[in-house]
C-alpha cells in the first residue's frame, strides 16, 4: 500500500474532535422536538447520514430542515479542537507532494468555516461537503468528485475516516480505506478498514515512494 499520492479525509472525528459538540447539538435539537435522546440512543443510531439518523429517531421528514438548522446553530457555539498530530501530519504529507482533500457529510459553511478557523484554507485541493453531492455516504459520489477535482487516480489514493460508512464509501470509490477511532460510535470499524490506524502519523508509512 505504499506510494499513495492522494489522501482524502473525513472531517468530523477524523481531523477534529467534534464528538461531544455534535452529541450536545443533537441532544438540544431533539429536546426541542420532544424526541427521546440519550447517549445510549445516540450510540445505537449514530451514522454520518443524518437523514437516516433522524428517520430512525422517529422525527418526521417535514421537520428535518428545521432540525438541521437547530443543530447547526447549537453546534456553531463552539469550534472543535484538532485531533492530536493532525497539523504536523498534513504538513509532512504536503511536503512530500501528496495532495489532500476533505469529503464530509457536514454542511459547506460549517466545514469550510472550521477549516479556515484552524488555518487550513490552503491545505486542501478539494473540499466536498453535504450540499455538493446528490447521494450521501456510503454512495461514493463525494470521494469520486474530490478525486475528479484533484485529477487523481483512485488506485493511488486513500480515504481516512472514523466510521464504517466512511470505509464503505471509499471502497466503493476504488480507493484504499484507513480507519481511525474517535469518540463517535463506530462498531465494526476495524473489520471494515484496510488498516486501522493507531494515529494519523501512520499515514506517512503509505506515502513513501
Amino acid at each position: 500500500m505504499r506510494g499513495l499520492d492522494t489522501v482524502l479525509f473525513d472531517w468530523d472525528g477524523t481531523l477534529v474532535h467534534s464528538e461531544r459538540v455534535c452529541y450536545e447539538a443533537f441532544s438540544r435539537s431533539m429536546e426541542h422536538f420532544g424526541v427521546p435522546f440519550s447517549e445510549e440512543i445516540y450510540a445505537r443510531h449514530f451514522t454520518p447520514d443524518w437523514r437516516r439518523m433522524y428517520r430512525e429517531l422517529g422525527l418526521p421528514e417535514s421537520r428535518w430542515a428545521e432540525a438541521e438548522e437547530l443543530w447547526t446553530r447549537h453546534y456553531g457555539e463552539r469550534v472543535p479542537e484538532l485531533r492530536a498530530g493532525a497539523e504536523n501530519v498534513m504538513r509532512a504529507l504536503r511536503e512530500r507532494g501528496v495532495l489532500l482533500g476533505v469529503v464530509s457529510s457536514g454542511s459547506r459553511a460549517r466545514v469550510k468555516g472550521e477549516i479556515a478557523a484552524h488555518g487550513f484554507s490552503g491545505s486542501f485541493g478539494a473540499v466536498v461537503c453535504g450540499e455538493d453531492v446528490r447521494l450521501p455516504k456510503p454512495h461514493p459520489e463525494g470521494v469520486l468528485r474530490a478525486l475528479g477535482q484533484l485529477q487523481k487516480d483512485p488506485r493511488r489514493s486513500c480515504y481516512v475516516g472514523d466510521h464504517p460508512v466512511d470505509m464503505e464509501t471509499g471502497r466503493r470509490a476504488g480507493v484504499r480505506v484507513f480507519g481511525i477511532r474517535s469518540g463517535f460510535p463506530a462498531p465494526g470499524l476495524g473489520e471494515a478498514a484496510d488498516r486501522l490506524l493507531a494515529s494519523l502519523d501512520e499515514l506517512l508509512l503509505f506515502t513513501e515512494n
